[in-house]
């Protein structure tokens, strides 16, 4: 990864690793919200970030394993920091899901400009994309 380009696949940790961080905040600030139990919130999200790394496996969308487990890490400790701190109220919870939203849209635009990330320096050579056709990478 590069500092001065964080929106290519890292090893570790890319632009999508605040996604999956706020991500972790939003689902959690919702489900206590609407009165959720601790445990129930954190094994949901939890199933719910495996399967997400899984479905883009099945997608096709090549990432580290590196970084497919730090993106589970990085929407735990988003709710974890979530649930041990006072930040949590509504107010907050309304902004922290909106900038959510606009970085999910500014990522998920910025993946389909940039040709599904065709021009990742960490992608093995099995896996570029031929010549003239749009690679699948995330």
């Amino acid at each position: 990864m590069k500092f001065y380009d964080i929106r290519n696949d890292g090893k570790y940790l890319d632009l999508w690793s605040l996604n999956h961080f706020l991500s972790g905040i939003v689902y959690a600030g919702w489900m206590f919200e609407w009165g959720f139990s601790l445990w129930f919130v954190f094994i949901s999200y939890f199933i719910f970030a495996v399967v997400w790394e899984l479905y883009e496996l099945y997608a096709g969308i090549f990432e580290h394993l590196e970084n497919k487990t730090m993106d589970i890490v990085t929407g735990v400790v988003g709710f974890f920091l979530l649930y041990s701190t006072d930040i949590f109220n509504i107010k907050n919870l309304w902004v922290i899901t909106i900038v959510y939203i606009i970085l999910e849209l500014y990522c998920y635009t910025d993946y389909q400009l940039r040709g599904k990330y065709q021009c990742s320096s960490n992608i093995p050579p099995s896996h570029k994309a031929s010549e003239g056709q749009a690679s699948t990478l995330r």
